[in-house]
């Protein structure tokens, strides 16, 4: 096509970034694998023949093609996925996170979502530096940066973690009263990102009139297990810790009204437009679960 537009070799071949002779290897090639001749050349000037006429015109209107193809490959490039990071502990992923990334409302949106599992004072601050775009966990932060966003998600219920020897669990559920005198065991004393859910926690027992035998601390969720163990405790925790599996530790339900907020943490000024569309996605999926209990009521 160079050749047919310069009619001038040396120009065509400098075009093509290659050299006249492999030009005239290529042009004889062609023109033998179609049958036809496409070019008359003599030493003083280069033509086209009728049949590299109707040749050119056809490669021209292949061309075009090409061209728009190319426009609508680069429309859909603009249109990839554009992904958004989500911090969550993995006791909440299997609840509450996987069944809205993975539900056919999300996954029909031009978005994608890289899941990471971080405990709650090391997602918030990945929000605040801006090394992640999302945080779900519990809602009662301690000390909430002005740049960041708390929405509200939902309730979970609390469970009563204790050793699996305790014959309370034969029940299926205890009450909070059945606590009294245990030592109740919290997380990492001193920890800024705990120490709103601990308080929390504690007045629970206070606002019911319940006294407890003391308090120990475990320096992270996964040490809970052993040192309810060690010090014969019990602890109150999110419902979605049941997935603790330890042979020597149980849950069972906490039959009280109290319940834990859980909710999303983003910065306001993000620009990212999965996080609107992940929680109206979000919203949809407790429509549909209250109108599933309904109906399940009904």
């Amino acid at each position: 096509m160079i050749l047919a537009e310069t009619l001038n070799y040396s120009k065509a071949a400098q075009e093509a970034f290659i050299t006249q002779p492999a030009l005239s290897r290529h042009i004889a090639s062609l023109e033998e694998s179609m049958g036809v001749k496409l070019f008359e050349r003599t030493t003083r000037e280069v033509s086209l023949t009728e049949a590299g006429k109707c040749a050119y015109e056809s490669f021209c209107a292949i061309r075009n093609q090409f061209e728009s193809l190319q426009v609508k490959l680069s429309a859909l490039e603009s249109k990839k996925k554009q992904r958004l990071t989500l911090c969550c502990p993995n006791y909440w992923m299997g609840d509450c996170i996987e069944p809205i990334i993975m539900s056919r409302d999300f996954i029909e949106l031009p978005y994608s979502v890289r899941l990471e599992a971080h405990q709650p004072t090391d997602s918030l601050s990945r929000v605040q530096k801006g090394a992640s775009d999302m945080f779900f966990g519990l809602g009662l932060p301690t000390d909430l940066d002005e740049s960041i966003e708390m929405k509200h998600f939902i309730d979970e219920p609390a469970c009563v973690l204790m050793a699996s020897s305790d014959p309370r669990l034969k029940k299926g559920s205890v009450r909070l009263a059945e606590l009294e005198g245990d030592t109740v065991v919290l997380i990492d004393e001193g920890n800024r990102g705990y120490d709103a859910m601990n308080r929390f926690i504690l007045r629970l027992f206070d606002d019911r009139g319940i006294r407890i035998g003391g308090v120990e601390y475990a320096n992270q969720v996964e040490t809970l297990g052993a040192t309810i163990l060690e010090c014969r405790g019990v602890s109150v925790m999110p419902a979605a810790l049941r997935h603790m599996k330890r042979s020597y530790l149980s849950s069972v339900p906490l039959d009280d009204e109290f319940q834990f907020p859980l909710c999303f943490y983003y910065r306001k000024d993000t620009g990212n437009p999965a996080i609107p569309a992940l929680l109206d996605v979000a919203n949809r999926y407790l429509e549909n679960l209250e109108s599933d209990k309904q109906e399940i009521f009904d």
